[in-house]
């Protein structure tokens, strides 16, 4: 039986990368399970997936990660890539480019 899903985490950081704009960047974890969303600034922001399936992204700096039940697997790239980019601004609004700052 194959589950595998039509594209990878990674797949998902790439295209959030590319709505975020032309200086972001993106770079695949181990066997594509992540994926690592760069800033012009420097700062990086992470992807994955929970135990329940449930996509989530963190500031590389935040205690820990932000769920984003809304993107499921059957719903598209292209649908996890929109909820994913548009969440990493709200976390960088939390980040002075040296210090996470508290909201």
């Amino acid at each position: 039986m194959n589950t595998a899903a039509p594209f990878t985490i990674a797949d998902i950081a790439e295209a959030a990368a590319r709505l975020l704009g032309a200086n972001w960047t993106s770079t695949p974890g181990p066997w594509d399970v992540t994926g690592r969303i760069h800033a012009p600034t420097g700062q990086s922001f992470t992807i994955g997936v929970d135990h329940d399936g449930d996509l989530w992204v963190e500031a590389c700096t935040e205690p820990g990660p932000t769920p984003l039940s809304d993107a499921r697997p059957e719903h598209g790239l292209d649908h996890a890539a929109r909820i994913v980019a548009a969440t990493v601004p709200n976390l960088q609004k939390h980040w002075n480019g040296t210090h996470h700052v508290q909201p």
